[in-house]
Parts: structure tokens; C-alpha cells; sequence
């Protein structure tokens, strides 16, 4: 504590990852249950920035290290986290489902800086951190297209979804 006081309380404090094995992370994520994704809601920004994580996953673990293929990715990116959710017609690519699409080039996936950095655009100048990605050309939500070449379009066509909206 008396180094966050002294050092007006900017100290950033990390408790490490568990220490593991390419070979037991890449168990886990070959593993038929195991989705890819992540969030905490966006309740810990100023400790944590997960925003990345799918583009890490597939620059990574796909494209470098060939660990599934893109299909097989795909479905633990998107369909498996859907059905598990019991979200109906979301997680694939069918004509008359919901549908948010992200298009990239998959030689330019990556991270742009290399290590997260904080920006402080909430409101009363709090600190959050931001990690941008490489490689992305589009993101498509509810058919409005969001971001082109990694830059914000600035529209928000998405909603929040209910328990209530996805019974049928």
C-alpha cells in the first residue's frame, strides 16, 4: 500500500497468469466443450482488457501454431458459445439468423501495441485499459458495418440482449 500511496496511487499491480504449457493451454482449447470467449462484463477495464482476445486466438493458436482449423474456430468462437447460452438462431451464418460478422485478413491478425495501454476517455477522466487489433477489415453488427480498416464507424446498431429475447 505504501508504494501505491507514494506513487499517487498509478502503481499497477498484476498477479501473473498460472504458469502453463503450450501443450496444456492447447488441451484445453482442442477440448469438444471448450468455447472461446471472455468477458467480465467490462466490470475490471482499468485491470484487464479481453476485447483482443478472439484476434489472439486466431492469430496465435490457429495461424501459428495450426491447432485446429479456421471452421473448427470458428464454431468455439461463435456457434458453441451460442448454443451453450440457449441463444436461438445466433452463432452461424444462416440465411434468416442474426448474424454479427468480422472480416480479416488472416496474415495481418495480430496486436497492434505490445502490451496494452490506458486511455482515459470514460466519464470523469477514469483510465481504462485499450489493446487494438491488426488484420481487421470489417465488423458487420445487425448489418450496419462498425468498424472499416480497425477504425470505429462510430454507429451502435447492437442491443442488449435478454433472457426474454432469445426464448422461441
Amino acid at each position: 500500500m505504501d508504494i501505491a500511496l507514494d506513487e499517487d496511487l498509478e502503481t499497477e499491480f498484476a498477479h501473473p497468469a498460472a504458469a502453463q504449457s503450450d501443450e496444456v493451454r492447447a488441451d484445453r482449447l482442442t477440448n469438444p466443450f471448450v468455447h472461446i470467449s471472455v468477458s467480465d462484463g467490462g466490470a475490471h477495464t482499468r485491470f484487464l482488457v479481453n476485447s483482443v482476445w478472439p484476434v489472439y486466438f486466431l492469430a496465435h493458436w490457429i495461424r501459428d501454431r495450426e491447432l485446429m482449423t479456421l471452421e473448427q474456430a470458428h464454431q468455439k468462437m461463435s456457434a458453441l458459445p451460442a448454443w451453450f447460452s440457449d441463444m436461438k438462431n445466433r452463432g452461424t451464418l444462416r440465411v434468416g439468423d442474426y448474424a454479427d460478422i468480422m472480416v480479416y485478413n488472416m496474415d495481418e491478425l495480430g496486436l497492434l501495441y505490445d502490451k496494452p495501454r490506458f486511455e482515459t476517455d470514460f466519464p470523469g477522466g477514469e483510465k481504462r485499459l485499450v489493446q487494438k487489433p491488426t488484420g481487421i477489415r470489417y465488423i458487420v453488427v445487425n448489418g450496419t458495418v462498425t468498424f472499416v480498416e480497425n477504425e470505429c464507424t462510430n454507429a451502435l446498431p447492437g442491443k442488449l440482449l435478454r433472457s426474454y429475447d432469445m426464448v422461441g
